[in-house]
């Protein structure tokens, strides 16, 4: 088949022309209302201004592991999917000058793990004791990558949203007196448990997928009970004392 120019330009219309990488935007959504202060600030602490001063993000994707078998004990390799992999996505962020983009960070960081008290060993940040984790429902997040179509009404292609995210680093970043027409950028890091995306099919629950879920919590159910029982008479078991032999 002969390549023809209008063909191709006629299927490119056909389909509304094609993406630009450069129009997207970024939400992050975090824990807001909390009265002691260990989870991270909500997103009027400062949060609101990163949808505007996100320089570049990366869209998730989907891979999975595998594990290389032979059918028969012999012959052709197959590899067969044994686990899901989701690769950690990295955000770049002007920093402004009032510092806020670094402090919502730190201070998300610090509600993570908490450090930064030399002068107070003893003490406490965002609510934590000194070199103590949070327990992860507390700061835990949402981050919402939308890419958009170049139209002036600027329509949603897709929405992708990171479910579970926080950030797992703040990469290093260079300053230098040579650099007096560059703009400073702040590169982090995300991790994340699952992602869901417009395009993707959401779960439908029917008779099997209930089955199938019940089943899963009974047997989860019944370990359950049976280690506690296990742990039970451990715990009730009279210490043998070696002095009696």
């Amino acid at each position: 088949m002969a390549f023809k120019i209008n063909e191709m330009l006629s299927a490119i219309n056909s389909v509304g022309g094609l993406t630009k990488a450069s129009k997207f935007m970024v939400e992050i959504f975090r824990p807001s209302a909390n009265p002691t202060d260990r989870g991270p600030p909500d997103t009027t602490n400062g949060g609101s201004k990163l949808t505007f001063l996100c320089e570049s993000a990366a869209l998730p994707g989907i891979a999975y592991q595998s594990d290389e078998i032979k059918m028969s004990g012999y012959g052709n390799i197959e590899k067969r999917p044994t686990g899901t992999i989701f690769q950690d996505i990295p955000l770049t962020f002007y920093s402004d000058n009032d510092g806020s983009v670094i402090k919502y960070f730190h201070s998300w960081m610090q509600s993570i793990f908490a450090f930064n008290d030399a002068t107070n060993p003893n003490g406490s940040v965002k609510g934590l004791p000194m070199n103590s984790f949070q327990y992860p429902t507390e700061y835990y997040g949402t981050v919402q990558i939308t890419v958009l179509d170049e139209t002036e009404k600027e329509n949603k292609i897709i929405v992708y949203k990171l479910l579970e995210a926080y950030p797992i680093a703040i990469g290093d970043v260079q300053v230098d007196w040579n650099m007096q027409d560059q703009l400073l950028k702040i590169p982090v890091v995300f991790t994340y448990t699952a992602w869901t995306a417009t395009s993707l099919d959401a779960g439908i629950v029917n008779r099997n997928s209930i089955t199938r879920a019940n089943s899963l919590k009974s047997t989860s159910n019944f370990i359950d009970k049976e280690l506690n029982q296990i742990q039970e008479r451990v715990q009730t078991t009279t210490p043998i004392n070696r002095n009696q032999f």
